[in-house]
């Protein structure tokens, strides 16, 4: 019976090992998604033609502002709720904006 435990417990170990390895982000990776995911939004809308000139231009112009809006507050110190809060609503703007010009 010892033998099954130990060989169940030595199993065990053998697969977490891997899967801990797969499972380990950077520090930096889950606020870097959104932007990611926003880049190959715009980049798939412009190589189907979705997108044009004029409209690539105005996102990246609100996306330039939206950065803008994040460095002043994080200048002026720890983001409050509410900050928190008003740059989620922004950058949900932006990317409704994404997905209408895309759909029209």
């Amino acid at each position: 019976m010892l033998k099954h435990i130990t060989a169940a417990v030595v199993m065990g170990l053998m697969l977490a090992g891997p899967v801990a390895a797969q499972t380990a982000t950077t520090p930096g990776g889950r606020a870097d998604r959104p932007k990611t995911l926003m880049a190959q939004r715009i980049r798939q809308g412009i190589r189907s033609g979705q997108l044009t000139r004029d409209e690539v231009a105005e996102i990246r112009q609100r996306l330039q502002a939206f950065r803008a809006d994040v460095r002043r507050l994080r200048a002026a110190g720890p983001l409050t709720r509410g900050d928190r809060q008003g740059l989620r609503q922004e950058w949900r703007r932006i990317s409704r904006l994404v997905f209408v010009k895309k759909h029209r």
